[in-house]
């Protein structure tokens, strides 16, 4: 044909991208290839469009082979570095044509996850979703763990990992450097200045604590982290700028000091001038002759003004380079106070370094005004101010959501901003910290050569909060914890308040390597209300920590009543290594369902793996609540199985609390969907 002989190049990549869209048969017409003993990679695949959609046009055994495409990280298999592909039977799977429009030679780049819905019925026809077990991988053999209904499916709303599959178990480094990176949003509610600088220097502690290599190693991370703090006290330059400039000079409403000075010196200059010659002209003329002695110093002061600025700018990032360096080498947590320390060194620095620049300019105006002003106490009195200058007067309504986020972990409560103990680092940092460069043109210089005496007095940068409680500012310990606690759940959000809860652990282990103090360690398998909160619209988040930072991936959720109160907490992933707290005998006393299912019957039952039994309720084929009726002490997430020949889909939750051996559990929840 035409397009054939004359338009194709019969050459691999150069005649188009032929993708398609097919199914995996049952694995009975590829077993070998499935017992290991088949050639290549591959698998038999039924295509949309290309391939009938009844078998008995064309069965599944004549169905066309397909290569398997692995992914870089995979490996080939050469010198042993390879992974198989994990493609069962049923499986949506996505590819192309390596020979193009001939159409023979199909390879699958992907497969398509499936979803609750999915089923876990038997082979009926071609393209209706069934089960990817068979009789070499049993329902009682699923591989993925914490998954609540047994139903293989990686779909968000179940529990596929029980830790964070970014997170090595072993040891708990993350296997992506993105994991665990912390984000502080934008909004118009809050002054996110504080967030974003300890944020940023969270993540630059991590970086390195990870890397364990030498500081040299990070000079990039280190200037990329200034420049960042830079931009985010950036608005507190222009804002110190302004107001400065704004006193001196004022606006068309109100004029500043300078100008009422001029005014003031004018008046003075013609009244002694009149009352000596009682001649009012001339006493206008030497009236204005004072006046403009003062337009040179005035435009000195002005380019000065500009001047400074530019190099409080131009060596900022300099200087918050040498105080990060120093940080670095003392600091093992970023703790709250530790934050406000480091604002409070950079916002004096400043307000030296302004001071120090200005001061000769300054002089030269106001000695002839006849006017005192210190400039660092005036720019110091008025960072009070500063913090609430972007405060929108936003309602609570407007201000509820996420505002920071931890990659890999999920939402984390915000960091308020304490501009009094700001303020209080500031002034204490200037009592202790002696400048000594004077003069407009040694700006930039005078950061560095603060640093030496800014180390030397601040215990954030100096050791003292490496070694012990306290330093001569503010008492901040940032060290390796001395105690490690049990983990906390910091609920937040949903537009309400007072909402507390404690954790309850599961699969306790002994351990004395990470710290002396930390006998035993566990998962995260539930959580006990403590206090109902009030005025939730939504259902809060939920944020498990521990002072130490020992215990990783757990996640967990809220639900909430009809009157704003919390009702109940599921854990979504448990998670490994929290310090263990006491507690009391634990059990299900409470089930949240996930997703009702579809074609569940009248008599079917629900067990988990723990031995606990569950009345269901069913309406229209669809599971609306699920009762324990058993009190069995469990020591880890229970998977909740549900016995049905016909019924799919069902997603069940497990909801704990204290137990006593022997007493049965009356409590029911009903959610219906």
């Amino acid at each position: 044909m035409l397009d054939q002989s004359l338009l194709q190049s019969h050459f691999i990549g150069r005649d188009g991208f032929r993708w398609w869209m097919g199914q995996v048969p049952p694995v009975e017409v590829w077993q070998e290839q499935a017992d290991k003993n088949g050639w290549g990679l591959r698998v038999k695949v039924r295509i949309l469009g290309y391939h009938p959609l009844e078998s008995t046009d064309l069965s599944n055994e004549e169905l066309p082979w397909a290569l398997v495409m692995l992914p870089t990280t995979a490996g080939s298999g050469a010198a042993f570095y390879g992974t198989n592909p994990k493609i069962s039977q049923g499986d949506m799977v996505i590819g192309f044509f390596l020979d193009g429009d001939n159409a023979q030679i199909p390879v699958i780049m992907g497969v398509l996850g499936k979803t609750n819905e999915w089923g876990d019925s038997g082979y009926q026809n071609p393209f209706v979703p069934f089960t990817g077990y068979t009789k070499n991988i049993s329902k009682s053999d699923t591989s993925m763990r914490g998954d609540p209904t047994g139903l293989p499916t990686n779909e968000d709303t179940t529990r596929s990992q029980g830790v964070h599959p970014a997170i090595d178990p072993k040891n708990g480094a993350t296997t992506s450097s993105a994991i665990g990176t912390k984000v502080v949003a934008a909004n118009t509610c809050d002054n996110t200045t504080q967030p974003v600088i300890k944020s940023e220097i969270d993540n630059l502690l991590k970086f390195v604590q990870e890397k364990q290599a030498k500081i040299g190693e990070y000079q990039e991370k280190v200037r990329n982290t200034a420049e960042v703090i830079k931009g985010a006290l950036g608005w507190v330059i222009n804002e110190i700028f302004k107001r400065l400039e704004l006193f001196l000079v004022g606006d068309t409403e109100k004029p500043g000091i300078i100008p009422r000075g001029i005014q003031a010196l004018y008046t003075a200059v013609y009244g002694a001038t009149y009352a000596a010659t009682q001649n009012p002209g001339v006493a206008h003329l030497a009236g204005c002759k004072a006046e403009n002695a003062c337009i040179v110093p005035v435009q000195l002061l002005e380019k000065a003004i500009v001047c400074v600025k530019n190099a409080v700018i131009d060596g900022l990032a300099k200087f918050i380079v040498e105080i990060l360096y120093s940080l670095i080498q003392n600091v093992k947590s970023f703790v709250t106070c530790a934050a406000e320390q480091f604002i409070g060194v950079v916002l004096n620095a400043v307000v030296d370094q302004v001071s120090t620049g200005l001061t000769s300019a300054l002089d030269g105006i106001l000695g002839i005004l006849g006017i005192a002003f210190n400039v660092a106490s005036f720019l110091r009195g008025g960072l009070s101010g500063l913090f609430g200058a972007l405060d929108c007067g936003q309602s609570n309504t407007k201000c509820d959501g996420v505002k920071e986020w931890i990659i890999g972990v999920g939402p984390v409560s915000p960091q308020s901003t304490n501009l009094q103990n700001i303020m209080d680092s500031v002034n204490n940092i200037s009592s202790l910290v002696d400048s000594t460069v004077q003069g407009a043109s040694g700006v930039v210089g005078s950061f560095q050569n603060s640093v030496d005496s800014i180390n030397s007095a601040v215990d954030i940068l100096n050791g003292n909060s490496s070694l012990e409680f306290g330093g001569d500012i503010n008492s901040c310990y940032t060290g390796t914890p001395t105690s490690c606690g049990p983990p906390t759940l910091k609920i937040f959000g949903g537009g309400g308040i007072g909402g507390t809860a404690a954790p309850i652990f599961g699969s306790i282990i002994q351990n004395t390597t990470l710290y002396q103090n930390v006998s035993q360690t566990a998962s995260i398998i539930g959580a006990t209300i403590t206090n109902i909160g009030s005025g939730y619209r939504f259902p809060p988040f939920v944020e498990i920590t521990d002072n130490c930072g020992l215990g990783y991936g757990a996640k967990a959720r809220s639900v909430i009543n009809d009157k704003g109160e919390l009702e109940a907490i599921y854990i979504v992933s448990p998670g490994i290594n929290y310090p263990v707290g006491d507690q009391e005998p634990n059990g299900v006393t409470n089930t949240i369902i996930q997703s009702s299912g579809l074609n569940y019957s009248q008599g079917d039952t629900a067990t988990d793996d723990f031995g606990n039994e569950y009345d269901l309720t069913i309406e229209n084929g669809r599971i609306i609540s699920a009762r324990p009726i058993n009190s069995v002490e469990i020591a880890g997430l229970p998977i909740i199985t549900v016995n049905s020949d016909t019924g799919f889909g069902a997603v069940i939750s497990p909801v704990f609390g204290p137990i006593f051996p022997g007493t049965k559990i009356q409590t029911q929840i009903d959610c219906p969907i």
